[in-house]
């Protein structure tokens, strides 16, 4: 068998172990006995079994002095016990296991460590907790960490620490965004290369200020408010080269809106009007002026029906038509066939097409004036001028050039201001262009970062440029406090943790807040990682689960009862009937005598496995053992010692 002592001092729980020994023993049918000097020891876990209804199994015999009569009653009450009942019991505790195991799997899970984080949920509970408490006045952002899936206990240390150097560097210098060189990439300046970037500031900003100049007084003379940036600059540059290849455009309607609606309509009229004057360019040498004017349509058809006829000589009407176009040309008709059906028909032409310009002659004398005279318009410059007003009604319309350049043009400037006006104006923002770009170059400045929208530097107002270079100009020396910040940015980076440094960029709290946001995150990120691992976390809820504490309460403390119970019904089980023979009998027939009965002694010897049957656990001390059992005659499965050193061997 197997040897347990168990030390403590008073009021540690001795007795009580010694009496769920008891208990368990008599729940597995087993025989114990149980030896204590000192009848209080007997007696106080006696109570306690008969507290939990198990005091029944007990016999009590530790005087070597004990009532033979008191005995045969208490043997024979225990035989006459009826069966406990443990059904209703065993039903209420039914649910018990379910109970448990929602419970123990909840326990499970909070103190179950997220991953490779060494932080169960219990402890993140309350790191979030603690985090809500001292940062209650902040609202803690949720960093970015693209790798986080791949984060230990050992990454967090580490990123913790990177949090803390960032941390310490912002209270010496503040949020980088704030930071008067905010952009700046550069990560190395020596004093000689400091020098070479005043230069570089002077430039930008004298080159600035002339286009700016430039630009206000050119805008002023052509009648367009001053330009506030670049964008408008080269919007006047386009009105002053568009106004500098104009046509001689006077007399000329400008503003009519024909040139941009009915642009087909003036089209057609100049080729007619060129065509015509084709026409008479080579037709006018071979027919009379009058001849213009004439009917002819007739004598087409007699030429066509008989010209080309062997006997055409014998028709009248063909040598009629023959006499008429003889008449209408200077030198007399021409003899082939052709030439004078090409008379016929540059006449037949002509008619078409001044018919034509009387269609569109309203609309042209409101466009050209005096411009438009008969016979002697210049087609060709007339066209000029419709393609020019037409590209510049075109340009007003889709909003690249200012409807102010009609009226400019009105003022029928020389065409060679305008001229100068483009070159000044090119030449100013070649400058400055090249001089902005320069000091981006000289700077490394990353205008993305800086001015975190699509506007960069060359495009943004003059004003804001001017300030900038300025500023820049007068606080150089404070280039090095970006630097500093540049040279942190990468360390964090070769360790894969830039994000710490981005978050940080434009958030003034991060100054004391950076590292709560970064335990946040991880913390949050951990949290719903137990979330997705374990369902009993997914489905708790307070109340949900205060309630299923109170149930499993009750259900436990039933099931002590239900336990003891079985435990009884255990030990009547193992009763045997009254009216059974054997050792029974003996005992019966003890208990029938009125007087002379059996001692103790004699009676264990005889009647002692039945005595063990209805008490499986007698309580004795040392000298009733010697007493009342005979060597040999009972066997225990258990044997307990109160107070063993007070035992004598």
């Amino acid at each position: 068998g197997r040897n347990l002592v168990i030390q403590g001092p008073p009021g540690t729980g001795k007795s009580q172990t010694i009496t769920n020994l008891i208990a368990n023993a008599i729940g597995e049918g087993k025989k114990v006995l149980f030896v204590a000097e000192k009848m209080a020891a007997l007696e106080v876990v006696k109570r306690r079994l008969d507290s939990i209804q198990l005091g029944e199994a007990c016999l009590e015999l530790h005087s070597h002095k004990a009532n033979k009569k008191e005995l045969h009653q208490e043997l024979r009450r225990t035989l006459e016990l009826g069966k406990p009942a443990i059904l209703q019991l065993q039903q209420e505790v039914t649910l018990l296991d379910d109970y448990r195991k929602e419970l123990n799997d909840y326990s499970i899970a909070v103190n179950t460590p997220v991953g490779e984080s060494g932080i169960t949920p219990h402890q993140l509970m309350g790191y979030l907790l603690k985090l809500r408490e001292q940062f209650a006045s902040i609202e803690l952002p949720r960093i970015t960490i693209a790798d986080i899936d791949s984060w230990n206990a050992l990454r967090m240390q580490r990123a913790e620490a990177m949090a803390t150097r960032i941390e310490n560097r912002l209270v010496e210098t503040g949020i980088p965004s704030a930071l008067l060189f905010w952009g700046s990439e550069l990560t190395v300046l020596t004093p000689a290369g400091q020098d070479k970037l005043i230069p570089v500031l002077e430039k930008a900003e004298n080159t600035t200020v002339a286009l700016q100049h430039e630009s206000a007084v050119i805008a002023g003379q052509v009648g367009l408010p001053m330009p506030l940036n670049r964008k408008y600059s080269m919007d006047l540059s386009f009105f002053v080269q568009l106004a500098s290849i104009r046509p001689d455009i006077s007399g000329i309607q400008l503003k009519h809106p024909a040139w941009l609606q009915q642009k087909e309509d003036i089209k057609e009229f100049i080729e007619t009007g060129k065509r015509l004057r084709q026409i008479h360019q080579v037709y006018d040498p071979v027919l009379i002026p009058e001849a213009w004017d004439q009917q002819v349509l007739e004598m087409r058809q007699h030429l066509l029906a008989f010209g080309d006829k062997w006997y055409k000589f014998l028709n009248s009407d063909y040598n009629k038509t023959n006499r008429q176009l003889a008449a209408l040309c200077r030198s007399g008709a021409p003899d082939d066939l052709q030439g004078k059906l090409s008379c016929i028909d540059a006449i037949l032409e002509a008619r078409r097409l001044n018919k034509l310009l009387q269609e569109h002659e309203v609309l042209a004398k409101e466009l050209f004036g005096q411009r438009l005279q008969k016979g002697q318009a210049n087609w060709e410059l007339l066209e000029s001028i419709t393609n020019y007003l037409t590209e510049v009604h075109k340009q007003i319309s889709y909003s690249t050039c200012s409807a102010v350049i009609l009226d400019y043009l009105e003022k029928n400037e020389p065409v060679e201001t305008a001229k100068r006006y483009y070159d000044t104006l090119l030449r100013h923002l070649q400058q400055q262009g090249a001089a902005i770009d320069a000091l981006v170059t000289a700077f490394a400045l990353n205008e993305k970062k800086r001015f975190r929208e699509i506007t960069p530097l060359l495009q943004r107002p003059y004003e804001d440029q001017i300030l900038l270079v300025q500023s820049w100009r007068k606080g150089l020396p404070e280039i090095h406090h970006i630097i500093s910040w540049n040279n942190l940015v990468e360390t964090a980076a070769a360790e894969g943790l830039q994000t710490l440094t981005d978050a940080v960029a434009y958030w003034p709290e991060s100054v004391t807040a950076l590292k709560g946001a970064l335990q946040k995150t991880w913390y949050e990120y951990l949290w719903e990682k137990a979330l997705i691992a374990h369902a009993s976390l997914r489905k708790f809820e307070r109340s949900s689960h205060e309630a299923a504490v109170k149930q499993f309460v009750k259900l436990d403390t039933l099931n002590l009862q239900y336990n003891r119970a079985r435990a009884a019904l255990k030990h009547w089980d193992g009763v045997p009937p009254l009216e059974a023979g054997g050792q029974v009998n003996v005992l019966r027939t003890e208990f029938n005598k009125k007087a002379r009965h059996m001692p103790i002694r004699k009676l264990m010897q005889s009647a002692g496995l039945a005595i063990q049957a209805i008490k499986p656990v007698f309580m004795m001390s040392p000298l009733s053992i010697a007493n009342f059992l005979p060597p040999g005659s009972l066997q225990f499965d258990l044997v307990i010692f109160d107070e063993a050193s007070q035992v004598r061997p």
